[in-house]
């Protein structure tokens, strides 16, 4: 009996009950625990308070490491921690912080412009993380709960139930004979115990032809069978009568097994003992399958082994191990507590648990203890899903008071309720599991409709920032998912899940709109081949992936969002790919056994070792991983290749200054006219141009081939960026171009990756932000748009400031108000611009600046500040000679003018070819004449 006794693990560590009433202190008491211990643990909780709020508000990146390296380091130095809990706890952290620093990065990127596909895709994906911190939460190591023993359990009457609807005899036989082995066993050990073996026979009301049939099994192994008469309750109801019947009450242990569970000879054995401690209300062990030959069942049995082998001993820790409905010993008392299994619920053992947890204990037995048949067939799995999903979603729909609510926001219709805050999450997880279902359906729709139809679920986003964000979560976290699950489960569980969606989302409405279903059990026969009716659904969603990928690729394959859009589609193609596989291996299964369709093989008390599987499925696990890491670092080499700031080195401080050289001659365009219009302005000009300008949003990117097209021509670009989201699909709302926008960091992506941009060129670059913002007529207004003058130096140094922690040191910031001569309210700290600039924009019919005043005055206003001079006419031909020899003499005059620009088109951004014309220096050959004086006479002066 003693030896029986050390072999019972009760955990995942394997750890005999004997060493835990040594060691452990007492679950829920401080008691024995040092003071320096518990005045650190109280210091490390502040601290990581701070740290995640520092991340959610400051998203320093920084902060990841720092924070990960502190905290792993302060775990390591505790006493005598084990290497396993080293690295389960170092990864945990790992993923915590990640995950915010993720998700404060997406929240920040969400476009509320199509709000009805970007805020449903970043709900699932904080749905995603909120399981993914769960699954850290439940892993995290911590001491197994003390058992007290404080009576004998095996003078308690056991009784085994096995309640059966339909199964049939050559089901049911295995079954009773396995209970009997472990009822004899049980026995030899503990001669004056008492187990009696019931047969629930629900097969009457249920109408089942075979229901005799289990009445003559029942009597021919010498077992006791009740048939109940009356329904209602289902599998519940059908416990509950024959519980009545036999008097399994007061000091009775309850042991319910399904109809194809085997028991192992030791499972009485191993699972009374626990129930020495009073306060253990149930003794919960795995569900493993057998027929492991069969694809759906092995499958099925991966996906299983993630709750079983992973997840329910680090909830048994936390004494939240709820009840499966199979292989479990429950203390009658702790029934009759609550009125018996409630008959409510098709999910009647997850019920009880949240009843029964607030008062009772629960312990999970990680040895295999028995096992069962998987489903037969897709169908049978789906049925089995959707069962599960809706019970368990109909439990949080009637339950979630005892959930969530603190409990003293209770009447008296929830007494028992006393969860504990680790109670408390693991069931929210659990009744959460299910909505993964519309999770993966969002994974899979949004990215096809932004490759399908332009229209994007992230907005200021870049390929730098998604890298920068997202790979740091997505690796720690499969990190941690795949050194737990090494050796325990497989990436055909993850399939098998994503597979379920369309199940799950019918069960959630099913669930929610209180529509109730009846209880049916998993078949355990094939029931003929219906799994090509999942084909055609699969197989054109994975027709629409590749679609949207071709075009999406074909459109612009160097776009940050679409190769983040065309990463998740692969990653969804992987899925549906080896889902359509496993329809395609239950179908040939079934023409295979189409002339044996009886049950699969049985087993009593099998050792589950992993079943060799078939080839084709041999091969598809590693190659789906080996596509699972190849598809990532496809899109990362892809994104280094595109994305030279990763290596560029910081280029060389470009500060202009008056050195006595030549005016630089130069020329802005508008975009229609960049490409054709400046060789031909040198001609014109007689001279090359030095500066060459354009006008950009912050949404373009920086176009490095005109760049390096003007740097081989001995130009240097000057840019003016706008906030007013020229690109249709990028269209900003009138708040979004403010100020105050630039100020709280709503363009602060795109800044940053201007700025990369603009340092992976390295050549130097003329840089305008905020122009005109002393006018109303400006999109980003000091006086209009909730703008004020104060905000303008405080916008212009954030943008800077971006600039220079990117190192961007080859930029001149060019400030260019409307007014330069009376900008004093707005214009930002002298030492923050490199060059002012004054524009002359001459419309016909107005009275045109004298600009020799004007200069002299800019001048005065900004000493020894290099200033550009741009000029633009529209007018009678001879009003604009007389104009432009004004000028030429005024800069003449003017030593700080640093260039000289003339703005070839219309001052308006959407002027027509005939209006640009009319701007144009050459509309009429006397101010061309005038303009070519102009220069040869500036460029005399010096």
């Amino acid at each position: 009996m003693q030896e029986v006794q050390e072999k019972t693990h009760f955990t995942v560590e394997n750890r005999p009950l004997s060493s835990l009433k040594k060691n452990i202190n007492k679950p829920g008491t401080t008691s024995g625990r040092p003071l320096p211990e518990r005045i650190g643990k109280y210091f490390t909780t502040i601290l990581l308070g701070s740290i995640i709020i520092g991340l959610c508000v400051f998203n320093f990146d920084i902060w990841l490491v720092l924070a990960s390296v502190f905290f792993g380091a302060a775990f390591i130095l505790r006493q005598g921690v084990a290497v396993h809990r080293v690295v389960t706890s170092l990864l945990a952290i790992g993923v915590l912080f990640s995950s915010i620093t993720y998700m404060s990065w997406r929240w920040q990127t969400v476009n509320w412009d199509a709000w009805w596909v970007a805020v449903p895709l970043c709900l699932a994906e904080t749905l995603g993380v909120f399981h993914i911190l769960g699954f850290q939460y439940t892993i995290w190591p911590r001491t197994q709960p003390a058992l007290e023993k404080k009576e004998d359990p095996t003078r308690h009457p056991v009784f085994i139930f096995i309640p059966t609807v339909n199964e049939g005899v050559e089901i049911l036989k295995p079954t009773i004979e396995a209970a009997k082995v472990a009822r004899d066993n049980y026995l030899k050990a503990y001669p004056h115990g008492k187990v009696e073996i019931i047969i629930c026979n629900d097969g009457y009301v249920a109408k089942a032809s075979n229901w005799t049939e289990t009445e003559k099994l029942a009597q021919d192994a010498g077992v006791k069978c009740i048939t109940r008469k009356v329904g209602g309750g289902a599998k519940a109801g059908n416990l509950e009568a024959a519980r009545q019947q036999v008097n399994a009450t007061g000091n009775a242990f309850i042991v319910i097994f399904d109809a194809d569970q085997i028991a192992h000879p030791d499972f009485l054995l191993k699972t009374i003992q626990p129930l020495a401690d009073p306060s253990i209300g149930w003794v919960q062990t795995g569900q493993y399958y057998s027929n492991l030959e069969n694809p759906v069942a092995r499958w099925a049995n991966d996906q299983q082994a993630l709750f079983y082998k992973i997840l329910c001993p680090g909830k048994a820790k936390q004494n939240a191990a709820f009840i499966c409905g199979t292989n479990v010993v429950i203390r009658a008392a702790a029934l009759d507590e609550i009125g018996g299994l409630p008959q409510n619920s098709i999910t009647e053992d997850f019920a009880a648990s949240i009843d029964l947890h607030g008062r009772w204990r629960s312990i999970f037995l990680s040895d295999v203890l028995a096992t069962g048949l998987g489903p037969m067939d897709l169908p049978s799995y789906f049925k089995q899903q959707r069962r599960w999903a809706t019970g368990t979603m109909s439990v949080l729909r009637t339950h979630w008071r005892n959930i969530f609510l603190p409990e003293n926001l209770f009447s008296n219709k929830f007494p028992k309720d006393h969860l504990s805050l680790g109670q408390r999450t693991q069931y929210a997880i659990a009744c959460t599991h299910y909505f993964c279902g519309l999770r993966d359906a969002i994974y899979l729709v949004a990215p096809i409709i932004f490759l399908l139809f332009g229209i994007p679920a992230v907005k200021g986003a870049t390929l730098d920032g998604f890298f920068v964000h997202f790979l740091p979560y997505l690796i720690v976290s499969q990190l941690s998912f795949w050194y737990m699950a090494w050796g325990k489960t497989s990436y055909r569980g993850i399939i098998l899940g994503f597979g379920s969606f369309p199940i799950l989302i019918g069960s959630i409405v099913t669930a929610f709109f209180g529509k109730r279903i009846g209880f049916s059990i998993t078949a355990k026969h094939r029931e003929g081949n219906r799994a090509w009716r999942y084909l055609a659904g699969f197989a054109s969603l994975l027709v629409i992936s590749i679609v949207s990928l071709v075009i999406g690729l074909s459109s612009n394959i160097e776009d940050g969002p679409v190769l983040v859009s065309a990463f998740w589609v692969g990653y969804s193609m992987l899925l549906l790919g080896g889902f359509l596989w496993l329809v395609l291996a239950d179908f040939r299964l079934e023409s295979v056994n189409l002339k044996n369709k009886s049950a699969a093989k049985r087993i009593v008390a099998p050792s589950l070792k992993t079943v060799r599987p078939v080839r084709p499925l041999k091969r598809l696990v590693p190659v789906s991983v080996f596509a699972g890491v190849l598809i990532p670092l496809v899109f990362m080499g892809i994104w280094v290749t595109n994305n030279e700031t990763l290596f560029a080195s910081n280029p060389g401080v470009f500060t202009p200054t008056l050195s006595g050289e030549q005016v630089r001659i130069g020329a802005s365009l508008p975009y229609e006219l960049l490409n054709d219009r400046p060789a031909k302005l040198s001609q014109e000009f007689g001279t090359n141009l030095a500066i060459v300008g354009r006008t950009q949003d912050i949404t373009d990117s920086f176009d490095r081939n005109w760049a390096d097209d003007l740097n081989a021509k001995g130009s240097r670009p000057w840019i003016t960026l706008l906030f007013e989201g020229t690109q249709p699909s990028y269209e900003l709302k009138p708040l979004d171009s403010s100020l105050p926008s630039i100020i709280n960091g709503l363009h602060d992506e795109a800044i940053k990756r201007w700025a990369q941009e603009i340092r992976a060129y390295g050549g130097p670059v003329y840089l305008t932000v905020l122009p005109h913002v002393d006018k109303n007529w400006s999109q980003t207004s000091a006086v209009s748009k909730g703008g004020i003058p104060q905000d303008t130096a405080q916008a212009w140094a954030h943008v800077r400031e971006i600039f220079q922690q990117e190192k961007a040191n080859n930029v001149a910031w060019v400030w260019a108000p409307a007014d330069p001569v009376h900008d004093q309210e707005f214009a930002p700290p002298a030492n923050q611009v490199d060059i002012t600039l004054i524009s002359f924009l001459n419309y016909p019919d107005t009275t045109w600046l004298d600009p020799a005043t004007t200069l002299s005055a800019l001048a005065a206003r900004y000493p020894n500040k290099p200033l550009f001079v741009e000029v633009s006419l529209a007018g009678p031909a001879e009003q604009k000679v007389e104009w432009l020899n004004k000028l030429g003499e005024a800069v003449k005059q003017t030593p700080t003018v640093y260039s000289l620009l003339y703005h070839e088109g219309s001052p308006d951004p959407e002027a027509t070819a005939s209006e640009n014309a009319l701007w144009s220096v050459s509309a009429d050959p006397q101010e061309l004449t005038a303009m070519r004086a102009v220069i040869a006479s500036v460029n005399s002066k010096k």
